[in-house]
């Protein structure tokens, strides 16, 4: 089920993307199609619409997993900004441009997807985000920087057997939510192992060393 605001509801013009993105327009067939199965030209179509639709530039390494930002991430997004608007101190039912809202992302990923998509619409949003994985850490810090939230976003990294919600590590006093996107993988093999046993395909695809793909 898609969000009512989700501008994804209709099927992406990919000719006109490859107009605005030489990078997609490289994946695009001359049938005007995309191979799916591609990992390299469903980051280009991620990176593509990333950039036109909400101004963002995500890069991420062969080995880590690249998010699909159409459908279900940006409708968990959305989601949380209709909670948020009709709940809080004084009740609500339109959003509150003044309102400062911070979000702690559970196992951010690579890409920080979720705290650079609710930072694109809501100027008042800040995030914590935490994971337990250094070089997905090292990414996110960067996708931060290239896209000017360092002062938006906090990540830290931590560990097993550390507080779920580290509002100590994060010199935080409270927050307004919490967001997470399991399940997490040891490999791609697992990831792949255990789809097999479900009736819908992942969500996300490995890269492999020599090349990119799609979701964390």
């Amino acid at each position: 089920m898609s969000h009512k605001r989700n501008p994804y509801k209709e099927e992406v013009n990919f000719a006109a993307l490859a107009q605005a993105s030489p990078g997609f327009a490289h994946h695009l067939k001359p049938n005007g199609q995309l191979n799916f199965s591609d990992p390299s030209a469903v980051l280009a179509l991620t990176q593509a619409l990333l950039k036109q639709d909400f101004g963002l530039e995500i890069a991420l390494p062969d080995d880590r997993l690249c998010p699909e930002s159409r459908g279900w991430r940006l409708n968990y997004v959305l989601w949380l900004q209709d909670l948020l608007d009709t709940t809080g101190e004084g009740y609500r039912e339109l959003y509150d441009s003044r309102r400062e809202v911070v979000g702690l992302d559970i196992g951010t990923g690579a890409s920080c997807i979720y705290p650079l998509l609710g930072c694109s619409q809501r100027p008042k949003w800040m995030f914590a985000g935490t994971d337990v994985d250094e070089k997905s850490l090292q990414y996110a810090r960067e996708n931060i920087a290239r896209n000017g939230l360092e002062t938006r976003v906090k990540l830290v990294r931590s560990e097993p057997d550390s507080p779920l919600i580290p509002l100590d590590l994060l010199g935080l006093e409270s927050i307004d939510f919490t967001m997470c996107n399991p399940p997490f993988y040891e490999s791609a093999d697992e990831m792949l192992s255990l789809a097999k046993q479900k009736q819908r395909p992942p969500f996300s695809v490995h890269n492999p060393p020599s090349s990119c793909c799609p979701t964390n």
